[in-house]
């Protein structure tokens, strides 16, 4: 057995596997030596990798009177510990002798250490796939396009100051657009020096997480496989030196009770120990969805900058306009600062900070999304929280 560093350009670059870098970012994995053909002319890889991520948080929902409910997220100020979407993973390749195709394969779970429940594992990005000279073709369950361009646009994410508690989500319930696709047919390729995704999902219809039936984590246990509610996603990505431009769009056929259409388009920019981005989505849906809380537009910016050669600070906002919702007055602004140490390479600590401000009708939570531990609030709530946290990448 061996530990390799820098495992998918490693492992699979050498099988020419360019896009699998947009499907993963683990600096090490554990990989072992196969030959299941006993043919040393076909290229064979398999590996085991993961992420442990833990924090602790203080946590307050602004109850403003409200009775408070940990159960849901409603806190009136507690100190927890949270599994900010600690998984792990097995995968490999097998490149077929004298053809140019490689077959690929992954599985993923998410699980959380932090708890004994029934609940503990779910799938993530799980797919059977061919590397063909026309791109990678996989199908399985994976995460969209539309949802892709928002986590590679931002920063914090799986951490309490999440920006897909703005990014995609309702103003009043858990009713959010950044899913995997189930059974869903996926490819990756380029046309001249534009990195292109297309995934259609034979089944995507969802429940709110926060309703019956829905996830109670980040996975995916709220999904009704009846391929009854097909979606569609595709991106396009284009590098321009130091600025990254990326363009995504989503339609669910039937999802939360209708039709839902959304596009994103963001931009980074780095310039030495210096990122910025930016990024943009509108959402519209039938006004049956979400009773209109899910339709509206959105948008924010981070800035990052690397202190020392292992401090990093961050700081994001994101914006919810209101939304189409009776009433009105659902808008939201959430602001999030954070300082990374990089202990040594396998493992990182941080501290952060975050915090949400609603309308009036807005329940835009902050702790959200991947975190673990959500933290809801009431109707005008300004919910808040602190974090410490590690990471261990393995």
């Amino acid at each position: 057995m061996t530990i390799k560093k820098t495992a998918l350009s490693l492992a699979l670059g050498s099988v020419g596997l360019p896009s699998m870098l947009l499907l993963a970012s683990n600096a090490y994995a554990v990989s072992f030596p196969v030959n299941l053909d006993n043919d040393e002319q076909t290229a064979e890889t398999f590996e085991i990798y993961g992420k442990v991520r833990l924090s602790v948080d203080y946590a307050d929902s602004d109850l403003g009177g409200a009775e408070e409910n940990k159960s849901i997220g409603l806190t009136d100020g507690s100190v927890g510990l949270s599994s900010n979407t600690t998984i792990i993973g097995f995968r490999g390749s097998y490149a077929v002798k004298e053809q140019p195709y490689t077959v690929v394969w992954q599985v993923e779970q998410n699980f959380n250490p932090d708890t004994a429940t029934d609940d503990t594992w779910s799938n993530r990005d799980t797919y059977l796939g061919v590397k063909t000279p026309l791109g990678l073709f996989r199908v399985g369950l994976m995460d969209t396009p539309f949802k892709r361009a928002g986590i590679t646009n931002t920063i914090f994410v799986t951490t309490v100051g999440d920006p897909f508690a703005i990014l995609g989500k309702s103003s009043q319930n858990g009713s959010r657009l950044d899913l995997r696709g189930s059974n869903s047919l996926y490819w990756n390729g380029e046309v001249g020096d534009v990195k292109l995704a297309v995934q259609y999902a034979l089944d995507q219809n969802k429940v709110a997480y926060d309703q019956p039936g829905g996830d109670v984590n980040e996975g995916n246990q709220g999904f009704i496989d009846d391929n009854d509610g097909d979606m569609f996603s595709a991106s396009a990505g284009y590098d321009l030196g130091p600025v990254t431009l990326t363009a995504a769009y989503a339609n669910y056929s039937e999802i939360y009770g209708g039709e839902v259409e959304a596009w994103r388009a963001a931009a980074k920019y780095t310039a030495g120990a210096a990122k910025m981005g930016v990024i943009f989505e509108n959402i519209d849906t039938d006004s049956d969805v979400a009773g209109g809380s899910l339709s509206r537009s959105a948008y924010g910016l981070f800035a990052q900058y690397r202190l020392l050669p292992k401090t990093t600070v961050g700081a994001q906002w994101m914006h919810a306009d209101e939304s189409d919702q009776a009433g009105g007055d659902d808008e939201a602004d959430q602001f999030s600062l954070g300082l990374y140490q990089q202990i040594f390479p396998r493992l990182k600590v941080y501290t952060l900070a975050t915090t949400t401000r609603n309308g009036d009708n807005g329940k835009y939570r902050t702790a959200d999304y991947a975190h673990g531990d959500k933290v809801a609030t009431v109707a005008g709530g300004d919910p808040f929280a602190v974090s410490v946290g590690a990471e261990f990448v393995f």
